[in-house]
Order: C-alpha cells, then structure tokens, then sequence
C-alpha cells in the first residue's frame, strides 16, 4: 500500500514540475535500461501500456501517427515504479516467459512486463483460480490507475471524426453491461 502511495506521489509530482516551466535540470534521471508494461483486455480488444524515456523517445514517438493511442511514455522511474507495484502485488507468482498473446481465446486478460529481467506475462483464463484472479485484478487496477494518470499526446489517425469518441462510449457501455450480467 505504501509503495502505491509513493507511487502516486511520484505521479503527482511530475506533473507539477513538468508543468511548472521549470528548467531542465528538474528532468527525471534516464536510467538506460527500457522498460515497459503493457495490459492486453481480449474482450474489449484493449490494449494499454506505458514505455519509459529510455525506450522511446516522446518526441517523435508522439509525433508519429497512429492508428491508436494506447501506449504512453513517461519518466524510468514511473514504469520502474509501476512494474515493481505489480511485482508487490503477486505478477511474478503467475507469469510465464515470453510476450503475452497480440490475441487470444484462451485468456481474457493479460499483463505483459518487459525489463532488465527479461519479458514476461500474466494471463487469466476461465480455468484460473480465485487467488489469480484477485492478483489480476490488483494489477490490472494499479495499472489502469497510473496509465489514467500519466499524460500522452499521441497524433492519432482518424477518419470517423468525432465519431470515434461515440464508438468508443459505446463499446464502454456495452463492456460495463456484460459485466453486470
């Protein structure tokens, strides 16, 4: 619980000096070493994540267009910050070697961790246990709370205009009600 509090301090206060015009000897520290973390949802067709400065650069990673806004970069120590929150919550117990499936039947969720310990994921299924699921829902919060909070400003391609966002509205609702059911 402390570590997500930090966590979220952490969050809290780099947004305040990012936006603070301060110089640029306030920048987090680039560690070197890419990291990133990423939350594939096969029902919704979601897929979410955040990179570090030492993977990709934001400048032109968000400059490039694309057909989709879901991975954010933020600073090494966030990511870092955010894999070992889910680390804390039980990830490693569970994960398997590898990248997590683009796409599956077998899986409804999975989160997928990439840093200097090598690449890793963890899926749940219909067939996983009651413990699993609680661990996948902790880190699949946690993460959604950081991804929430992290700012990205990726050009986006869109023909549908506004459209899009009514899509997506719509695709939220449906989702939210098969839950309840």
């Amino acid at each position: 619980m402390y570590r997500y509090l930090i966590l979220v301090f952490a969050l809290l206060l780099g947004a305040a000096c990012s936006s603070s015009g301060t110089s640029g000897s306030s920048h987090p520290e680039i560690t070197g070493i890419p990291m990133t973390i990423k939350l594939y949802d096969y029902r919704s067709g979601l897929v979410v994540g955040l990179v570090n400065d030492s993977h990709s650069d934001r400048i032109a990673a968000y400059s490039e267009e694309r057909s989709d806004a879901g991975i954010k970069i933020t600073s090494d120590e966030i990511v870092s910050a955010t894999i070992e929150f889910v680390q804390d919550k039980g990830f490693e117990q569970y994960a398997m070697r590898g990248l997590a499936p683009m796409r599956s039947d077998a899986y409804s969720k999975c989160i997928e961790v990439d840093d200097p310990s090598g690449v890793r994921y963890f899926g749940i299924s219909r067939s996983s246990s009651t413990e699993e699921r609680v661990v996948m829902a902790n880190c699949y919060a946690g993460l959604l709370d950081v991804y929430n909070r992290v700012h990205g400003s990726q050009s986006v391609s869109n023909a549908s205009g506004a459209g899009l966002f009514y899509d997506q509205q719509s695709q939220l609702v449906n989702d939210k009600n098969k839950n309840r059911n």
